[in-house]
């Protein structure tokens, strides 16, 4: 048996296969589709009454339809079995139509396995909540940056550190400043603490208080939280007894 027995030309779709009367689990390599694509066995075990357990991963296709996967055996003995590779859920407009925004933490750990869609992975984006800053040093920084500033952040709904921008000062001034790492707890960014990294510019408009506004990019919506940071000129001139 094989299942699932569908899923998506994108590939990266799992398929677990029971293979009977096998006496080893050594040497054993699968193919995908009539072109023969190799297909990675993520893992092969022998268990009992000979019955052997492996995980197959297809790769990507341009083709969709029903095709044939074959798993070779270490003894050159081929098992095919039938797999039905369709397009991928495209979850803007299904997501649209319920006035919801694809959710992509859910997208993330649930990728859709065929062509139907699910509501599971659409969100209100108005559910996504307010972050709160937890931790933040250091607060105070020189005009002329380069300030080593460590965030950590609750609820800040952001995946990836490529989706994060950063401005330092006022609408009409600022400067921008680019993450230099971001970690999330392996939990959800709605709920999790996420630990963000990053080192002051220059500042926009001289000594005082400036705002950071830090501002994620989350699927169609976005999660955004601001810190006040403030410049100062650094002292000039020999150290003197105050």
């Amino acid at each position: 048996s094989a299942s699932p027995s569908q899923g998506v030309y994108t590939g990266g779709n799992l398929i677990t296969v029971h293979v009977a009367n096998v006496r080893s689990a050594q040497g054993i390599t699968a193919t995908f589709g009539e072109a023969g694509l190799g297909a990675r066995v993520a893992s092969a075990e022998l268990g009992s009454e000979g019955v052997l357990v492996a995980v197959v991963e297809t790769p990507p296709t341009e083709s969709v339809g029903l095709t044939t996967c074959t798993l070779t055996l270490g003894t050159g003995a081929s098992v095919p079995f039938a797999f039905l590779v369709s397009s991928p859920c495209d979850l803007s407009p299904f997501c649209a139509e319920r006035a919801l925004v694809p959710n992509p933490w859910e997208l993330q750990q649930h990728p859709p396995a065929g062509s139907e869609c699910s509501a599971r992975s659409c969100m209100d984006p108005g559910t996504i909540p307010t972050p709160e800053v937890v931790k933040f040093e250091p607060s105070v920084g020189s005009v002329g940056g380069g300030a080593q500033v460590t965030v950590q952040v609750r609820a800040f709904a952001c995946l990836s550190i490529d989706s994060i921008t950063i401005r330092v000062g006022s609408a009409s001034s600022f400067q921008l400043a680019s993450p230099k790492r971001f970690f999330t707890q392996q939990a959800s960014p709605l709920t999790a603490v996420s630990t963000l990294t990053l080192t002051t510019p220059p500042s926009p408009s001289g000594p005082g208080e400036t705002p950071i506004t830090v501002t994620c990019q989350f699927g169609d919506a976005q999660s955004t939280f601001t810190l006040s940071h403030i410049y100062y000129y650094p002292p000039t001139g020999p150290p003197q007894l105050s």
